[in-house]
This record gives C-alpha cells, sequence and structure tokens, in this order.
C-alpha cells in the first residue's frame, strides 16, 4: 500500500484505539491491583453521551420526533462504543479489498484479478520488431 493509504488507515483507527484505551481504563483503571476475574463491561454511546456530553443528548433528545427516536436513535445509541468506533474502519478495508480486487484507485496499476496486458510493460517501444532477439555463437 501507498503512504497515504497507511496514513488513512491509521487515522480510521485511532477512534477504535481510543474506545479500548476508554474500556480498559473504566474496567481496570482505577485499582492499584490488577486483577482480571470476569471480562470488562463495554460501554455503549448512551453512556458515553450522558457522562461526557449530556448538553449533545438533551439536544438529541429535544430535536429528534418520538417515532425517531424509537426506530433510528435508540438503536444506534445501543450499540457498543468499540462496536461504533470499528465500523468506520471495517467500511474503509472493504473498500480498499475491492479497490484491490478490481484495480481500481488507489491500486490502478496492480490487479490481482484478471492479467494486465502485454504492451504495458515499461520497454514498451524500445524495439520496432517484436521478434526474439536471436544469438550467435561462434
Amino acid at each position: 500500500m501507498r503512504g497515504g493509504i497507511l496514513t488513512i488507515c491509521f487515522l480510521f483507527s485511532l477512534p477504535l484505539f481510543a474506545a479500548i484505551g476508554h474500556d480498559l481504563y473504566l474496567a481496570y483503571g482505577h485499582e492499584e491491583v490488577l486483577v482480571i476475574e470476569e471480562p470488562p463491561k463495554l460501554t455503549d454511546i448512551t453512556w458515553m453521551l450522558v457522562t461526557y456530553a449530556p448538553d449533545a443528548y438533551d439536544w438529541l433528545q429535544q430535536s429528534t420526533s418520538e417515532a425517531t427516536r424509537e426506530t433510528i436513535v435508540v438503536p444506534l445509541l445501543q450499540l457498543k462504543t468499540i462496536v461504533a468506533s470499528a465500523l468506520p474502519l471495517a467500511t474503509l478495508l472493504i473498500f480498499l479489498i475491492l479497490s484491490k480486487l478490481l484495480g481500481l484507485w488507489p491500486f490502478t496499476d496492480r490487479k490481482l484479478i484478471g492479467r494486465k496486458d502485454k504492451s504495458d510493460y515499461s520497454f514498451k517501444g524500445l524495439t520496432k520488431d517484436k521478434k526474439a532477439m536471436r544469438y550467435k555463437r561462434k
């Protein structure tokens, strides 16, 4: 992959790493002695909004109708934070895999499916005739 694609993948993975770090801190960061008896409980988006941005949560409740809130907003807010932060990265990786398979941008010069055209080599046009070279032994 090119450097720009790696940078975009890194930027899309930052929210996932932040969510994992936040959940691990809430589970194990408050204790001086680390005792792992049960798996950590994962936070959901509603808890994050209520805890860290209550004004945004109140605005969201006031600006959406009851029907919209029950059908769209509540299921989205019940997602675990790790899952919600992994969705953009998963979408990007699916796009990159499909682009690689089909030979689309950013992989226009490399195809997995299909062959490259034989006239697409870098030595094209250097020789006038396309016959095989013959060696004469002395």
